[in-house]
């Protein structure tokens, strides 16, 4: 089967309808074309970013049947893989890290495809679009001189086909709530020890007690002043850190939520028929629910663990989805009986000695992150 590579300056160029027809599964509306577009128009990502749009498209008689929303990378802010000792590593080497080529969704580490093929394709011929779709990454990194290339928070279905092809894989950890078909928020905590669960609803009583109502808005139902809010939370939570960086802008979160609509979640908490004063944003799809951006505008004891874990997890349960993300760090994440899930990267790595350096380290890393996955949740 002939297939034919196409390599875009934006995703302005490409059919949303041909892009979001082959966007499925769970962990699919970071990958949507409105997502993507939405940090284009936005400038969140684009000149003066280091994320340059370089999206890769096959097709097959004249058909889109594949595509790869790929960014040229200058730095390794906003990836969340954290490869900052690698490129130590490489630079030392004299082998360089930068530029690279990645295949992502800006600032999001949610799992997901990102060899996109479509639901409609059948087993072979999807493996025969990704594998067309690995081979276009490569090349275009080869052409723009990068040093390597890299799928960012794959399918382990995906990590396994490219490490078929010659790519590196590693896992990394994160902690979510799996819903083994729960009734109610009860019916989870009744799964965890006794101890874990007398916390979590005493911290819930707490919060009640004090006052705070917390509620969850549908994309439509938040208005311009939500939407500013939700910006001024993300940014305070931002500033908070020395490390932190504002990479999304007030525009996009009016874009995002104009593009996606009620793929977009926003949990308030108000007190006493205030104001909201704190929130999160979430996205969702049929399968999940990822928590995204929180922030507050005073600290309040216990109220982050109830917007972005509590909140979340109940409308899961409603909502009768499989699960629920709550984004990168894990200590209070086990600590509330979530469970450790493996992520999963590839990475091809021109320089033969970096390659082998990295290829011992995968390794190790792969055998520790699959004996804690292994172990279960701390429950």
């Amino acid at each position: 089967m002939g297939y034919r590579t196409v390599t875009e300056r934006s995703l302005e160029e490409i059919d949303p309808a041909d892009w979001d027809r082959l966007v499925h599964g769970p962990g699919s509306t970071p990958m949507t074309h409105g997502f993507l577009r939405a940090l284009e128009r936005t400038g969140c990502v684009g000149p003066g970013t280091g994320w340059s749009s370089a999206p890769i498209v096959v097709e097959h008689e004249g058909a889109i049947v594949g595509a790869a929303a790929g960014w040229f990378k200058d730095h390794s802010m906003g990836e969340f893989v954290y490869d900052w000792s690698w490129a130590a590593a490489a630079e030392r080497l004299g082998s360089g890290w930068y530029p690279k080529l990645i295949v992502a969704s800006p600032f999001t580490p949610v799992t997901g495809a990102r060899l996109l093929t479509g639901p409609a394709t059948g087993g072979e011929a999807r493996e025969a679009v990704a594998s067309a779709l690995l081979g276009a990454v490569e090349a275009r990194a080869r052409e723009a001189g990068c040093c390597g290339a890299h799928l960012l928070f794959c399918t382990e279905q995906e990590a396994e086909l490219a490490r078929g092809h010659g790519w590196l894989v590693v896992p990394q950890i994160q902690h979510h709530f799996l819903n083994a078909g729960y009734g109610t928020f009860d019916d989870w905590l009744a799964t965890l020890r006794s101890k874990r669960r007398r916390n979590i609803r005493r911290e819930r009583r707490r919060i009640a007690e004090d006052g705070w109502q917390v509620r969850i808005r549908r994309g439509h139902e938040v208005d311009e002043m939500g939407r500013a809010r939700m910006h001024e939370w993300y940014a305070r939570t931002v500033d908070q850190f020395m490390w932190g960086r504002r990479y999304l802008n007030r525009a996009f979160f009016d874009v995002l939520i104009g593009e996606l609509g009620d793929r977009v979640l926003v949990v308030e908490a108000s007190r006493d028929n205030a104001p909201p004063m704190a929130g999160a944003l979430a996205l969702c799809d049929a399968h999940g629910i990822q928590g995204r951006y929180w922030g507050s505008e005073e600290s309040v004891d216990l109220l982050h663990f109830e917007v972005c874990y509590h909140a979340l997890v109940e409308e899961g349960i409603r909502r009768g989805v499989t699960v629920v993300e709550f984004g990168h760090g894990g200590a209070q994440k086990a600590l509330r009986g979530f469970t450790p899930t493996a992520t999963w990267s590839a990475h091809l790595v021109f320089d033969p000695v970096m390659r082998e350096v990295l290829h011992r380290h995968f390794l190790a890393v792969e055998e520790e992150v699959r004996a804690v996955v292994g172990s279960g949740p701390e429950r």
